[in-house]
């Protein structure tokens, strides 16, 4: 067994030298995991079409500092009061939601805390052509996720971080869970009528579209009996991110992108495997993604409020950071005739978001045009990293099967979310099949 271990350092070191650098990844959302299979850059021979189920989902986010959290809160913590300052700001002159609910002044400029839980969903499909030109060992193809998206935020009043909302009278003849029942009462009442004023239209995102459109083009070449290993198959792959994707709608604050929210992009992956012997094959996955500066009307934070909830909307330019990927795998071959399976570890990691006011008008002061401390801290909150663990089935009827159309394969894959920062954990499953031709 270490003779093989030996072999897989010495072989993925010496193939490293066909690299000049670290090419890009093109996973650049932390809500939707959309992953590559290592076997679509490499070990491919034909020109081939590949459409493939997918489901994911998830119901909780890893925060910055450990432990979880609800995937609405990765904007932030949630302080009514916070939102309600935001809105007084910009409706200069409007009686404050708190008094117009409660017909007093007594709970104004008090906190009033909510945790938010949220779900996502997605179903769709993953097509994906690939066309070998026959020429310098070069391939172009297409990716395109096709999908139906659902969101949803949830807000509990969270009683023990806010001020005490009812007053002494109202609190007698109650026991504990009727108070808090109150209290909750109360509290949503004056966030429903905060979200009104602001204009939100409702608690859930539903949409069907696209995820962003990926044309590729791929150097692709394998060497026999080569640097101790029985083959070594490598894979640079670059390509263009075509922002065709779902982006986020500020009128409904769980809204979420299926893609990069309207950026163009550029990437590369550099993908290797090498088989030390006859169905053992060990390999490496590597790249980092850089998408373009994008200008649109957007939501933007005045004070502490998370900025999805913010009432100041103007035109903002992002300039995302950089994002990187590293993922080695194990693929063993022939489980059964035809059968193959993998196991893939995946880390993903994507440096601070630069955000930058656009707007003619900043007679309303944004918090870019603020203290500097709470600048840095909602561009923190732009930064994740995520760890991913998948495991994959391939059934290949070419290997079990003499002479059969299209030779496709057939492969199921599941995506399961590990520790990490400021990123939904949520979890990806495939079932597709692939036609060569």
């Amino acid at each position: 067994m270490m003779n093989y271990v030996k072999r897989a350092l010495r072989a993925t070191g010496l193939v490293l030298l066909f690299v000049p650098a670290v090419l890009p990844s093109n996973n650049t959302n932390r809500w939707i995991p959309i992953l590559e299979r290592p076997e679509s850059y490499v070990f491919q021979k034909r020109s081939h079409l590949t459409a493939s189920f997918m489901y994911t989902a998830g119901s909780t986010a890893d925060k910055r500092s450990g432990g979880k959290v609800g995937i609405p809160e990765l904007w932030g913590k949630y302080d009514l009061k916070d939102v309600i300052n935001s809105y007084l700001q910009v409706n200069t002159g409007l009686s404050n939601p708190v008094f117009a609910v409660t017909g007093s002044h007594a709970l104004e400029h008090k906190s009033m805390m909510f945790k938010l839980a949220g779900k996502i969903e997605t179903v769709g499909l993953l097509l994906d052509g690939q066309y070998n030109l026959g020429w310098q060992n070069l391939w172009v193809g297409a990716r395109l996720p096709v999908m139906s998206l659902r969101n949803a935020v949830r807000y509990d009043f969270n009683q023990e971080q806010s001020a005490q909302i009812l007053s002494p009278q109202e609190k007698l003849g109650h026991t504990a869970q009727q108070l808090a029942a109150l209290s909750q009462q109360r509290a949503d009442k004056i966030r429903r009528s905060t979200h009104d004023s602001l204009g939100f239209s409702s608690n859930q995102f539903t949409k069907n579209g696209f995820g962003d459109l990926d044309v590729y083009i791929r150097w692709h070449k394998s060497f026999d009996h080569a640097l101790l290993a029985r083959t070594i198959d490598t894979a640079l792959q670059s390509g263009v991110l075509i922002p065709t994707g779902i982006g986020m709608d500020h009128a409904i604050p769980g809204s979420i992108p299926a893609a990069s929210d309207g950026h163009w992009g550029m990437y590369g992956d550099w993908v290797t495997g090498v088989e030390l012997k006859q169905d053992l094959t060990v390999g490496l996955m590597l790249g980092f993604t850089h998408l373009f500066s994008h200008t649109k009307e957007r939501r933007i934070a005045i004070g502490n409020e998370p900025t999805i909830f913010s009432a100041l909307t103007g035109r903002v330019r992002v300039d995302p950071g950089f994002s990187f990927k590293c993922s080695p795998y194990l693929e063993l071959g022939n489980l059964t005739d035809g059968l193959d399976f993998q196991a893939r570890y995946s880390y993903f990691r994507h440096e601070d978001d630069n955000w930058r006011d656009e707007r003619v008008d900043k007679t309303i002061k944004s918090y870019l045009q603020g203290d500097e401390s709470l600048i840095a801290s909602k561009k923190g909150l732009t930064r994740w990293r995520a760890h991913y663990v998948s495991l994959a089935l391939r059934y290949d009827t070419a290997v079990a099967m003499e002479k059969i159309m299209f030779a496709p394969r057939f492969f199921i894959s599941y995506d399961m979310p590990m520790n990490g920062s400021a990123f939904a954990k949520v979890h990806a499953v495939q079932l597709g099949a692939e036609l060569q031709f």
